[in-house]
């Protein structure tokens, strides 16, 4: 304890100095004392570092892992919105083109129908006016004419029904239209029981197909039976109710009370006219007339005997 307090003392004066190994034993202490404190800060150091790298990297994993989450849904709303929009676009191009084509067969079809058309116009004119050419021959044969004039007459004289009436004729009918009238009158007379006074002049166009024009006593009602008229009436009911699929012929046939003209309505495989006593338009034969409207069909052949019903 002496020596303690000599130290100390010694340590107290200024002029005291520590022998040099004692000072290098108290170095190497201070030396390890600190090594050590600064060993296990780094150690510490170094658990924290590993701690926040570890934290660091389940993050970055943890955005790396969100941010694919949200590329996958971007690419599939981008692909999504794009398969749309090429699915539109090539919707209204197929739209557009089917209706182009619409429009192409459209007009393909109006053209056709067009020319379809010109042709039945064509064909029905070339047809009448052939029609027309025979009823001018017709009249060179003067038994059938006046076995027409009288037909005719006695149809207008019934539809008259006047105790008087006038007779237009062309000029050059009037000697045969008068013997026709003779007949007419008394075909008349046997019909209704009653007596007609006719007044028969030569007014008619010459260049008329022949045929006559009765007006009544009080001028008031005129029957046109000439055969231009018919014509014409029988030209627009086959505009109006024969179909284009029809080909037809004109043929002059001798029938009492009907205009001797008459159109032969047959299918395209049959070209060849033929009377209504052919056996091609009987009934009962193995091959049975062709479907036409029974109203026109009864208008040119008359009434058919083996027809049951009329609508």
């Amino acid at each position: 304890m002496a020596e303690s307090k000599r130290y100390s003392k010694a340590h107290n004066d200024r002029n005291f100095s520590f022998p040099p190994t004692f000072v290098i034993i108290i170095k190497t202490v201070r030396d390890v004392t600190e090594y050590c404190a600064e060993s296990a800060s780094e150690r510490g150091r170094g658990h924290v570092v590993a701690f926040i790298r570890q934290e660091a990297m389940e993050k970055a994993r943890e955005i790396k892992v969100k941010a694919d989450e949200d590329f996958n849904i971007e690419k599939v709303k981008i692909v999504r919105a794009e398969t749309l929009a090429i699915d539109a676009e090539y919707a209204k191009k197929r739209k557009q083109a089917e209706t182009a084509l619409k429009i192409a067969q459209s007009t393909q079809t109006n053209k056709s129908r067009l020319k379809l058309l010109h042709a039945r116009e064509q064909h029905l004119s070339d047809l009448f006016s052939n029609a027309r050419n025979q009823l001018l021959e017709l009249s060179k044969d003067e038994s059938k004419y006046e076995d027409l004039l009288k037909s005719v007459i006695v149809q207008g004289l019934l539809a008259l029904l006047e105790p008087a009436a006038t007779v237009f004729a062309r000029e050059k009918d009037v000697a045969l239209v008068q013997k026709a009238v003779q007949a007419a009158q008394a075909e008349y007379k046997d019909i209704s029981g009653r007596d007609v006074q006719i007044d028969v002049q030569g007014t008619l166009a010459e260049n008329s197909a022949g045929g006559v024009k009765l007006v009544s006593g009080t001028r008031r009602i005129t029957i046109d039976n000439t055969l231009d008229e018919r014509l014409r009436l029988l030209e627009d009911r086959v505009r109006r109710f024969f179909p284009t699929a029809f080909l037809f012929r004109i043929c002059v046939w001798e029938r009492p009370w009907h205009t001797h003209v008459c159109i032969c309505a047959a299918f395209r495989e049959s070209h060849d006219p033929s009377p209504p006593s052919h056996p091609r338009y009987h009934a009962s034969s193995a091959n049975p007339p062709r479907q036409m409207l029974p109203e026109i069909r009864t208008d040119l052949f008359g009434k058919n005997e083996n027809r049951k019903f009329y609508s």
